[in-house]
């Protein structure tokens, strides 16, 4: 795969010398850093992404254990997935806010 084609956070896995924006004076060669270079924009796109691991309150009987350690059992109910509905407006408000800051 190339750095180019680096999906989500996976940059993360890789060394500094690795993931860098090699400069020249026609600009950046790539642009790995998502446009943003120590909280400063280099002028390229600005790329965001978000990541949210699955919501764990799901409604199948899982095991668990009680306040005194005991072996249980524990089954939720109701709507827990409010918060994935919830992300995709909050972080298309919230991004611009922290870009201005």
């Amino acid at each position: 795969m190339k750095r180019q084609d680096l999906k989500a956070f996976e940059a993360a896995r890789f060394k500094g010398s690795e993931n860098n924006d090699p400069i020249t004076m026609n600009g950046f060669q790539t642009n790995r850093s998502g446009g943003i270079l120590g909280g400063i924009s280099n002028g390229d796109e600005i790329v965001l992404r978000a990541a949210m691991k699955p919501i764990p309150s799901i409604t199948r009987e899982q095991d668990t254990i009680d306040r005194e350690g005991r072996p249980s059992k524990m089954k939720f109910t109701g709507r827990h997935d409010i918060v994935s509905m919830c992300l995709r407006p909050w972080s298309r408000l919230s991004w611009p806010i922290t870009i201005y800051d």
